[in-house]
């Protein structure tokens, strides 16, 4: 076999810019794969995680209709499931929400709202609408303040309000009356997101079950893990522990927020017609390559099967001069790509110049994507690429294999 690959490595370099250009190709296609898929999984893996801190965490808890209906009364008592649920070890945080549509008022203009009910102190640290960062101006309430409240900067510049001033939120309660109550800016938000910023309030979640009439209650229990590859392992204790209040179901973070799971499947889908599409390509030159290179030595060809090398052979000559382009080529390709990837897991890319918008399905998304280590695919990848280039090499090892001996050294 090493003889093979000695003979390959000479007869590729017989014409070097071809072989270089071929090899540029080959190099260049796997660089491109590893690096945008490794920085594609990092992506992903930085968007779930920032999701599941403002959505459903990693598991989250609704009534069984509330995540196709978003009806304000579906509701539940949160605090027993709380509890019992922060005594899981594994468990970072458990974080009750409501979500109720509402009217917000000042003395000015009144717009359409969703009013937030976050228990502060036990978000803090982990909701990036907390985040010291996102409050432009003045601070996040604390926890003895009922009154206090986290206002988006556009909305309360629509209606202008500033830090210290009062407006009133209306919203239907229980019984389907409008209830209404009077809260104070503590700070304004100012996250980059259009839907957060021109649209949300945030209170405290106790003060909003008490202007809905509803004692303790939520439309979302968020639940954090150490670790997200241990969804699967939590989900049968959650489950369980969901059904001590009547209609709760336990959800994982693809089925409580579809819009970011599909928006993964779909961009990657994307991602693996492009790289097809890109060894497509590749595939035909190294066609084209090794075609030229076997017509070029036809004669060479005629006398060794005239002095008794057999079709095997002369298909294994073949062979090894693609296995020898394509592994160089992917070698290099590799290369390239870990040398670029030590510098973009760790520094990361900001494309925040690029997107106005950092919110999408009600959620935050970081601007700055880090790539991460997928060898799997890194090597699935580099694999395929040989396989492709030694199926690439069987049609110029049949073409020269229909020559006659004698033809080739009469004619070439």
């Amino acid at each position: 076999m090493l003889l093979w690959i000695k003979l390959g490595w000479r007869n590729l370099w017989r014409n070097r810019r071809r072989s270089i250009i071929e090899l540029t190709s080959i190099a260049g296609s796997i660089f491109l794969a590893v690096f945008m898929n490794n920085l594609a999984k990092g992506s992903y893996a930085q968007m779930v995680r920032d999701a599941v801190k403002m959505g459903s965490g990693h598991i989250g808890l609704y009534r069984s209709e509330y995540l196709e209906l978003r009806k304000s009364e579906l509701t539940f008592s949160a605090g027993e499931i709380v509890s019992e649920i922060e005594k899981e070890p594994g468990v970072t945080g458990v974080f009750p929400r409501l979500h109720v549509p509402g009217l917000i008022r000042s003395s000015r203009e009144s717009r359409t709202t969703v009013v937030i009910g976050l228990d502060f102190s036990r978000e803090q640290g982990i909701n990036p609408i907390l985040d010291k960062s996102k409050i432009s101006e003045g601070e996040v309430p604390e926890d003895d303040n009922p009154r206090g409240a986290l206002v988006g900067a556009d909305l309360a510049e629509d209606l202008g309000l500033s830090v210290g001033k009062k407006f009133v939120i209306m919203v239907q309660d229980a019984h389907g009356d409008i209830a209404s109550r009077l809260f104070r800016i503590s700070g304004l938000i100012k996250s980059n997101a259009s839907m957060i910023d021109a649209h949300m309030v945030v209170v405290p979640r106790w003060t909003l079950c008490d202007v809905i009439g509803r004692e303790d209650a939520a439309h979302e229990v968020a639940v954090m893990l150490d670790d997200h590859n241990a969804i699967d392992d939590f989900m049968p204790r959650i489950s369980k522990l969901a059904e001590t209040e009547p209609d709760v179901r336990a959800y994982t973070w693809d089925k409580a927020m579809p819009e970011v799971s599909n928006a993964i499947k779909m961009d990657y889908a994307g991602f693996q017609f492009m790289v097809g599409f890109m060894y497509l390509i590749v595939g035909i030159g190294t066609i084209n390559t090794l075609l030229m290179s076997v017509m070029e030595r036809t004669r060479e060809f005629g006398v060794i099967r005239a002095v008794g090398l057999g079709k095997g052979g002369i298909r294994m000559m073949v062979f090894s001069e693609a296995f020898v382009l394509s592994v160089i080529g992917v070698a290099i390709g590799m290369i390239l790509s870990v040398i670029v990837g030590l510098y973009t897991s760790t520094k990361g890319i900001d494309y925040s110049f690029m997107i106005k918008d950092q919110g999408f399905a009600g959620s935050l998304f970081d601007p700055v994507m880090y790539s991460i280590w997928d060898w799997k695919t890194m090597g699935l990848l580099g694999v395929c690429m040989v396989v492709l280039a030694l199926a690439a090499s069987l049609y110029p090892a049949h073409f020269i294999m229909k020559i006659r001996p004698a033809e080739a050294m009469r004619k070439y």
